[in-house]
Protein backbone atom coordinates (compact mmCIF):
# COMPACT_ATOMS: atom_id res chain seq x y z
CA UNK A 1 0.00 0.00 0.00
CA UNK A 2 1.50 3.42 -0.51
CA UNK A 3 2.62 5.75 1.87
CA UNK A 4 0.27 8.45 0.32
CA UNK A 5 -3.09 6.27 0.43
CA UNK A 6 -1.96 4.88 3.94
CA UNK A 7 -1.88 8.64 5.08
CA UNK A 8 -5.39 9.02 3.44
CA UNK A 9 -7.28 6.29 5.20
CA UNK A 10 -5.44 7.05 8.07
CA UNK A 11 -6.46 10.84 7.86
CA UNK A 12 -10.46 9.67 7.09
CA UNK A 13 -10.23 7.03 10.02
CA UNK A 14 -9.06 10.18 12.28
CA UNK A 15 -11.75 12.68 11.28
CA UNK A 16 -14.63 9.83 12.02
CA UNK A 17 -13.28 9.32 15.43
CA UNK A 18 -13.43 13.02 15.79
CA UNK A 19 -16.74 13.63 14.87
CA UNK A 20 -18.01 10.89 17.24
CA UNK A 21 -15.48 12.56 19.97
CA UNK A 22 -17.53 15.83 19.02
CA UNK A 23 -20.71 14.82 19.20
CA UNK A 24 -20.96 12.75 22.48
CA UNK A 25 -18.91 15.42 24.21
CA UNK A 26 -21.43 17.99 23.23
CA UNK A 27 -24.49 15.70 24.22
CA UNK A 28 -22.83 14.93 27.96
CA UNK A 29 -22.27 18.47 28.40
CA UNK A 30 -26.07 19.11 27.32
CA UNK A 31 -27.65 16.37 28.90
CA UNK A 32 -25.38 17.48 32.31
CA UNK A 33 -26.91 21.24 32.14
CA UNK A 34 -30.27 20.15 31.36
CA UNK A 35 -30.17 18.14 34.51
CA UNK A 36 -28.92 20.19 36.56
CA UNK A 37 -31.56 22.83 35.34
CA UNK A 38 -34.06 20.18 36.01
CA UNK A 39 -32.62 19.29 39.55
CA UNK A 40 -31.88 22.51 40.74
CA UNK A 41 -33.80 22.59 44.00
CA UNK A 42 -32.61 19.43 45.32
CA UNK A 43 -28.73 21.12 44.66
CA UNK A 44 -29.56 23.64 46.13
CA UNK A 45 -30.91 22.13 49.17
CA UNK A 46 -28.06 19.70 49.53
CA UNK A 47 -25.63 22.20 49.12
CA UNK A 48 -27.08 23.88 52.45
CA UNK A 49 -26.26 20.90 54.40
CA UNK A 50 -22.71 21.75 54.50
CA UNK A 51 -19.68 19.17 53.14
CA UNK A 52 -21.35 16.66 52.27
CA UNK A 53 -23.42 18.92 49.37
CA UNK A 54 -20.19 20.15 48.10
CA UNK A 55 -19.60 16.43 47.65
CA UNK A 56 -22.68 15.90 45.99
CA UNK A 57 -22.56 18.90 43.57
CA UNK A 58 -19.23 17.61 42.59
CA UNK A 59 -20.60 13.73 41.86
CA UNK A 60 -23.96 15.19 40.01
CA UNK A 61 -21.64 16.76 37.68
CA UNK A 62 -19.90 13.36 36.23
CA UNK A 63 -21.62 14.30 32.75
CA UNK A 64 -20.27 17.84 32.47
CA UNK A 65 -16.40 15.78 33.42
CA UNK A 66 -16.56 12.71 30.77
CA UNK A 67 -18.24 15.97 27.83
CA UNK A 68 -15.05 17.66 28.64
CA UNK A 69 -12.69 14.74 28.40
CA UNK A 70 -14.43 14.07 24.94
CA UNK A 71 -14.25 17.27 23.48
CA UNK A 72 -10.43 17.56 24.58
CA UNK A 73 -9.94 14.69 22.90
CA UNK A 74 -11.54 15.86 19.92
CA UNK A 75 -9.29 18.83 20.13
CA UNK A 76 -6.41 15.97 20.34
CA UNK A 77 -7.75 14.60 17.17
CA UNK A 78 -7.60 17.71 15.12
CA UNK A 79 -4.20 18.32 15.79
CA UNK A 80 -3.16 14.74 14.48
CA UNK A 81 -5.43 15.43 11.14
CA UNK A 82 -3.33 18.72 10.77
CA UNK A 83 -0.40 17.25 11.44
CA UNK A 84 -0.92 13.81 9.29
CA UNK A 85 -2.36 16.40 6.49
CA UNK A 86 1.05 18.77 6.21
CA UNK A 87 2.66 15.07 6.20
CA UNK A 88 0.98 13.97 3.06
CA UNK A 89 1.74 17.64 1.95
CA UNK A 90 5.53 17.37 2.28
CA UNK A 91 5.70 13.53 1.09
CA UNK A 92 3.78 14.73 -2.30
CA UNK A 93 6.08 17.74 -2.60
CA UNK A 94 9.33 16.10 -2.15
CA UNK A 95 8.02 12.95 -4.29
CA UNK A 96 7.17 15.75 -7.44
CA UNK A 97 10.76 17.49 -6.74
CA UNK A 98 12.19 13.92 -6.77
CA UNK A 99 10.37 13.32 -10.51
CA UNK A 100 11.50 16.83 -11.65
CA UNK A 101 15.45 16.32 -11.25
Amino acid sequence: MPLSLYLSCKIHTLKIRGTIYLVLGILFIVWNILMTIVQWKVIRKELETGPEGVGFLIGSQLFLYLGLVLVFAWRRVQKKIARKEQETMLNSFLKDVGNKQ
